[in-house]
């Protein structure tokens, strides 16, 4: 459930494509370089999530993310409703307001599968781990690139993804994944902070009393 949440990518060099105007290989190394040498990076975020042609019943949040190198990072959903994914590095919890829960895991295997926070910190490689293509001209927008990346090795998170940049600071604005059910899982990202440091405490976060904490073994407590 978890894992569902958030979105793997980031790059060297390899044979790709290139179209309708633009280096994908230049673009993509350029992007690599602006997230290896970040070290935090806070954005004010809006997610949407729908069915591939139902996209009249999708779901929609917004909120806070702030990403924290090595193994930190912070998901704030403000709307619909209040929601928190937390980690600290060792831990990764999971609070919803509505339900009174929260889930609580070790942070290792969903760091390593999280599409975005592997993004950011340059735990994958986008010219290594996908076939890069730039997207069709119906997704390009202006002052940015659009790329189109697939995973070499077929993954059960994953069918496809498209990064909009910034063409200027190669930040990312935009993600969009397609997963292997055909549901789209857009992230837009705004009003970007880079390298910032942040406490050790925005990284850790305490639920209200009454709140039913979900361990791993299934052990539930109360808080």
């Amino acid at each position: 459930m978890i894992r569902r949440l958030i979105l793997i990518l980031l790059l060297t060099t390899c044979p790709v494509t290139m179209a309708y105007g633009f280096d994908v290989v230049q673009v993509s190394r350029a992007v690599q370089q602006t997230y290896d040498s970040m070290q935090s990076m806070q954005a004010q975020f809006e997610q949407t999530s729908a069915v591939q042609g139902m996209e009249h019943r999708g779901e929609y949040a917004k909120g806070t993310v702030i990403i924290q190198k090595p193994a930190q990072l912070r998901w704030d959903y403000v709307q619909p409703q209040y929601k928190v994914l937390v980690s600290d590095g060792v831990d990764i919890s999971f609070y919803v307001r509505a339900d009174n829960q929260m889930f609580i895991s070790p942070a290792g295997d969903y760091l390593q599968e999280d599409i975005t926070y592997r993004f950011f910190t340059g735990g994958a490689n986008i010219l290594i781990d996908f076939k890069v293509e730039e997207a069709e001209p119906s997704l390009q927008q202006e002052r940015q690139y659009c790329l189109k990346l697939t995973p070499k090795v077929e993954s059960g998170q994953v069918n496809h993804l498209y990064l909009w940049v910034d063409q200027e600071s190669y930040q990312l604005q935009h993600i969009q994944l397609v997963d292997q059910l055909n549901t789209i899982i857009d992230f837009r990202f705004s009003d970007i902070v880079m390298n910032k440091v942040y406490p050790d405490s925005i990284f850790v976060f305490s639920p209200p009393k009454g709140t039913e904490l979900i361990l791993p073994e299934g052990v539930t407590i109360i808080q």
